[in-house]
């Protein structure tokens, strides 16, 4: 089962005719096409960025079923540019519980620009 949430985050104004025309709003937006479980501590999720400005991925957090969960605030994750795709190697330490494919887990990942989008594989 994929199940798919997503939020768009207005980002701000950007005039292009000095400020007599009507304003063009940035968007960060990514949406989740696919993931793979790769092992009991790995998972890939394909994202595609559906919004108008690059996004740089910088945290992330995978809640399990018991609550219980494992952060990475310190990660490089992937810059994904206006339509393009990107794959996200997600990896936890296994202490807290382990990806098993009969399971939902809920990962979300937050920006540089401190959006947070949630996926539940």
């Amino acid at each position: 089962m994929i199940a798919v949430l997503f939020t768009s985050a207005q980002l701000g104004t950007v005039y292009s005719c000095g400020g007599g025309c009507p304003p063009v709003m940035l968007h960060e937006t990514v949406v989740m096409q696919s993931y793979i479980l790769n092992s009991p501590t790995n998972a890939t999720l394909t994202l595609k960025n559906t919004g108008s400005v690059a996004v740089y991925l910088a945290a992330y957090k995978v809640t399990g079923p018991n609550g219980l969960y494992f952060a990475n605030t310190n990660w490089t994750g992937p810059a994904i540019g206006p339509n393009y795709i990107g794959g996200a190697n997600i990896l936890i330490d296994g202490k807290a519980f382990t990806f098993q494919s009969s399971t939902s887990y809920t990962i979300s990942i937050t920006t540089s620009r401190n959006t947070q989008f949630q996926f539940i594989i």
